[in-house]
């Protein structure tokens, strides 16, 4: 296994585009590791298979596949891709010019969503609606007659389509009767699960189920498809999003105050041409099947319960398990609880019925269950065979559940890379199967000791300090994997509440600092050889750009998270704004800029060393080079002779040329600057990356005392006949004065 504890990045690919049930894949990392770590031909289990591009993935890298899921959601959208694109045009045309009453489906959809163009006059179908409350108030429109597009108010011929159209009517009762077998009486919990729609869209998507229903057989590749973009569709429709630009996943049942209203019918039409693109023919083989091909690629995608796998499945067979975390979210299984007994009744839904109907019961349980199931999949598992983790939005608290309940199954931990996006991380989380007990050397120690150990080593290899959450999820790889530690029966909580006696002690002893007025916690003090984690991926995307010429986005990201190695992956959209700072697009790729070549840059800063020379001079100052650590260059007024030290540095001037933004280090060792007046002197260039980090990195945003200057502004500046103080004040900052509109006149 060579990919060790490097983050795959891969490369997102979205299946319906904005839709939140079905994230994005990261395509590559999969078959990455698959190829890592066993030979084409090998069992590949999905136990909790939730994208249907996953298994494509890996049956094109030769594996045979099994993705399963209590949830047969995941397995109605697979099965959908075993399709011919034409087929499913011409499936897709005889369902929307099926009589729907006196008009076609399509007709009769289309007119559900008609309104009045503010322009013209004319009918127009609306992109969508605005409502408050249970009232519609807005719509969005795009005419192709006049033109006219935006949001505009309501008239009183745009709410007809709805005067016949109840909360509670036809379409809520059928839906809801597909929820229960006849006879059962829907608990209250879900009657409320059909009321996530508006009328409106309830009843568009009920007429194409109901045609689907009726035009095409139950399991009809057809059939299937257009299900599988009905469902794509029920997905955008939700009267959960509070605007048009909401992306994330709803967490809620009830519409908020505000909400969009899609036009479920224009939704359905994407999802379907959406879906088009994944359409091939598939070597699907039933169960009995399967076991008896060769080594040729082949895929068996069941609905089955971990206990449904281990019954059918011979054990030892899996030489590879790929595990997407289920979410820990009752909105979600709700919702997948109600579309699953919407589009395959009653049956295939019950399974989803505890977490949808009862509540989600915690992290504490979630750890607990996912370790039954690891350790039941552990038996199908080949001796020293592997068991991958692939998490792209997961919150850091199930991270922690994963390492913990992979490791309380038996698992060894054998590499882990995890980067944020946000609030949340993608993981990248890898168990081998031991053939046989992993023995750890006797070392006679208590675990307040193997626990102290493990934070200073975090800490150290990080560089820099860390937020508590990402520290703990570090500790607990670190002595999952690298430590003489048993976790035994200790439940997450117990262990949490150890780790922050742990940490007070250490604050107390003032062996641990907190910076950034508590937000991180870090080591009292940075040696100058110690390179923070965020200056090392800095300088590796400079060094990668300057050694390896043309890069194309995807060779960068591979080259670059190859440098890394540990738990805590440099951020990708740190990668871009260095990748911005540093670089520029081509139609070939990235490559370096031409003023960041390193003899340009150390020129530069030699000619910006001279210009502060010669500018304090020319201000008065007695200009000093290098006199004072950490300053490059020092303006002192020269009547502060004889003055009180502490005047003295009131009244002086430091300044700090720098090539990059690789600055974490420097700010770590120097976090009160010297002098009042203290400035960081960058390229232009580096502007944008340092307001990144002013932004998004606590340790930058709590500094105070340093300021900084562009290279430029110092230089036109140095041209002037007469510049005087104030005009030094005017150049200062990210956003000087001089660069404001009307500023450059007076400037001058």
């Amino acid at each position: 296994m060579s990919l060790g504890d490097r983050f795959v990045p891969g490369e997102l690919q979205e299946f319906i585009p904005g839709d939140p049930f079905w994230p994005p894949s990261p395509e590559g990392v999969a078959s990455s590791y698959a190829k890592s770590l066993s030979p084409p031909g090998s069992l590949v289990l999905i136990p909790f298979s939730l994208s249907p591009l996953l298994p494509l993935e890996l049956l094109d890298s030769g594996y045979k596949v099994i993705a399963s899921s209590f949830n047969p959601l995941p397995i109605l959208s697979l099965k959908a891709l075993h399709n011919r694109g034409e087929d499913f045009i011409s499936a897709l045309t005889h369902l929307e010019d099926a009589p729907r009453g006196e008009k076609l489906l399509r007709h009769y959809l289309q007119s559900l969503y008609l309104v009045e163009c503010p322009g013209c006059g004319e009918l127009v179908e609306a992109e969508f609606f605005l409502w408050e409350g249970q009232t519609p108030a807005a719509k969005a429109v795009k005419c192709p007659k006049c033109g006219t597009a935006g949001t505009f108010p309501l008239v009183p011929t745009d709410l007809k389509p709805l005067e016949n159209l109840k909360e509670k009517g036809p379409d809520y009762w059928y839906v809801l009767a597909r929820l229960f077998p006849p006879g059962e009486v829907s608990p209250p919990e879900a009657e409320e699960l059909p009321l996530v729609y508006t009328p409106r869209n309830l009843h568009c998507l009920n007429a194409i189920f109901v045609k689907i229903e009726a035009l095409f057989p139950e399991k009809s590749p057809q059939g299937l498809a257009l299900k599988t973009a009905l469902l794509g569709a029920m997905h955008l429709s939700l009267s959960l999003y509070p605007s048009p630009e909401f992306r994330g996943r709803p967490m809620r049942l009830h519409p908020p105050p505000r909400f969009v209203e899609a036009n479920a019918w224009k939704a359905f039409q994407v999802a379907a041409e959406n879906l088009r693109r994944f359409f091939r023919p598939l070597p699907m083989v039933e169960p009995e099947e399967f076991f008896q091909k060769d080594k040729a690629p082949a895929l068996l995608p069941v609905p089955w319960g971990i206990k449904k796998l281990e019954g059918e499945i011979p054990p030892a067979s899996a030489s590879l398990l790929i595990l997407e975390p289920p979410p820990l979210d009752r909105a979600w299984w709700a919702l997948n609880f109600l579309w699953a007994g919407w589009l395959m009744g009653y049956q295939a839904a019950y399974p989803l019925r505890p977490l949808a109907l009862k509540g989600v019961f915690g992290w504490d349980w979630y750890e607990e269950t996912l370790k039954r199931s690891l350790l039941k999949l552990k038996g199908l598992l080949k001796p020293d065979g592997f068991a991958l983790f692939l998490g792209q939005d997961i919150p850091p608290v199930m991270a922690e559940c994963l390492v913990l309940a992979g490791a309380k199954a038996g698992l060894r931990p054998e590499s882990f890379s995890f980067r944020e996006r946000d609030t949340r991380l993608e993981i990248r989380l890898l168990f081998s199967n031991p053939s046989s007990e992993k023995v750890w050397p006797v070392v006679g120690r208590r675990e307040e000791e193997t626990v102290e150990e493990a934070i200073l080593e975090v800490l150290t290899y990080s560089g820099e300090p860390l937020t508590p959450t990402l520290l703990r999820l570090a500790v607990e790889w670190w002595l999952s994997s690298r430590k003489p530690w048993a976790w035994g029966d200790r439940k997450r909580g117990e262990f949490r509440s150890f780790l922050e006696e742990m940490l007070s002690s250490l604050l107390r002893e003032n062996r641990l600092k907190p910076w950034a007025e508590g937000e991180l916690l870090g080591l009292p003090q940075y040696p100058s050889l110690s390179i923070p984690l965020s200056d090392r991926a800095e300088l590796e995307v400079y060094r990668l750009l300057r050694e390896k010429g043309l890069l194309t986005m995807g060779e960068l990201e591979e080259l670059f998270y190859a440098s890394f190695h540990g738990p805590l992956a440099p951020k990708s959209d740190f990668l871009r704004e260095c990748l911005a700072s540093y670089g520029e697009e081509t139609e070939g790729g990235w490559r370096l800029r031409a003023e960041d070549e390193p003899e340009r840059r150390a020129k530069d800063q030699e000619e910006v060393k001279a210009i502060l020379q010669e500018l304090g001079e020319k201000l008065g100052f007695q200009v000093k080079e290098g006199a004072r650590d950490p300053f490059d260059v020092i303006w002192e007024e020269k009547e502060a002779s004889g003055r009180p030290l502490q005047l003295i540095a009131g009244l002086n001037f430091g300044f700090v040329v720098e090539s990059t933004a690789a600055l974490t280090g420097f700010f770590l060792r120097h976090f009160s600057p010297p002098f009042p007046r203290s400035y960081v002197v960058i390229p232009g260039g580096r502007a944008s990356l340092v307001w990144y980090k002013l932004k998004n990195m606590p340790l930058w945003s709590s500094l105070k005392g340093w300021q900084f200057i562009k290279y430029r502004h110092l230089r036109r500046l140095a041209q002037e006949k007469a510049p005087d103080r104030y005009s030094l004040q005017k150049i200062i900052g990210l956003d000087p004065v001089v660069e404001r509109p009307g500023a450059q006149l007076s400037f001058m």
